[in-house]
């Protein structure tokens, strides 16, 4: 998302947060509400020079994050916001170092954000970088804030929409099983780290011309929070929220 299209979202929740929530609530009006408030410890991982982020950056997104998990009542509050000096975790190409890293400086019952400038993953054998990675902490790449939405999808058990791409239906016949197994987010087919240019618009309509194993064309919800398209104002599904609630239900109190 450019900082653009971001300002106007927070413009426009700023101007009609009220208006808004009652809305998701009325058109989720089926949805459990937990009345929950998550206490966050955020770690800014300093470079050789001792750069971290904005401050604000983080509390911007994490009021973005509260709005878009508030169908289901679910808040996130910032306890403190620490620095770590060891700048070596800056930059992190192998999986161990997420496990040390966590090990080393995350908080107990927190849901721990880490925030550096390169994360990697490995993708065709070689280190790739990537905006963010969701396990039992969360860690974020300086310059993408603002996914920090979507890995905390993740952290309460969301795929991505194009999990597995190609393998579901756009007819939905096998959404229970394909897919990110939730039936309201249709079939996917982006490939991860592919350009999102090859898939939308520059208005985020999907221009591709990919077709399932029936022939069908793929529609999918450009807009959706699990997406990788980067179009602004995304949003969660009725499907999603089921599935996050079930994940907070599910998973053991003390952790929180």
């Amino acid at each position: 998302m450019n900082k653009h299209n971001f300002l106007l979202c927070i413009f426009f929740m700023s101007l009609s947060s009220m208006v808004y929530t009652q809305q998701l609530h009325h058109r989720h009006k089926d949805l459990p509400c937990h009345h929950k408030v998550f206490n966050v410890d955020v770690h800014v991982v300093l470079d050789s020079m001792g750069v971290g982020v904005d401050i604000t950056d983080i509390y911007n997104n994490f009021a973005v994050a509260s709005e878009k998990f508030s169908p289901i009542c679910l808040d996130f509050k910032i306890c403190k916001i620490d620095s770590i000096y060891n700048y070596n975790f800056d930059s992190i190409p192998r999986s161990v170092e997420y496990e040390e890293l966590s090990t080393k400086y995350a908080s107990e019952k927190r849901i721990n954000v880490f925030i550096l400038s390169l994360p990697f993953v490995q993708h065709n054998g070689a280190p790739t970088a990537i905006c963010g990675l969701a396990g039992s902490s969360i860690f974020l790449k300086k310059s993408c804030m603002d996914a920090l939405t979507h890995e905390l999808g993740h952290f309460f058990g969301l795929l991505h929409t194009f999990e597995n791409p190609g393998t579901e239906l756009v007819n939905g016949s096998n959404c229970e099983t394909a897919g990110d197994g939730i039936c309201d987010t249709p079939a996917d087919p982006y490939q991860q780290f592919d350009p999102p240019s090859n898939w939308i618009d520059a208005k985020c309509r999907f221009r591709n011309l990919a077709k399932d194993a029936n022939g069908d064309y793929y529609i999918p919800q450009t807009g959706n929070v699990m997406s990788y398209y980067g179009c602004p104002c995304q949003e969660f599904t009725r499907g999603q929220f089921l599935r996050m609630s079930e994940t907070y239900i599910r998973t053991h109190k003390r952790l929180w």
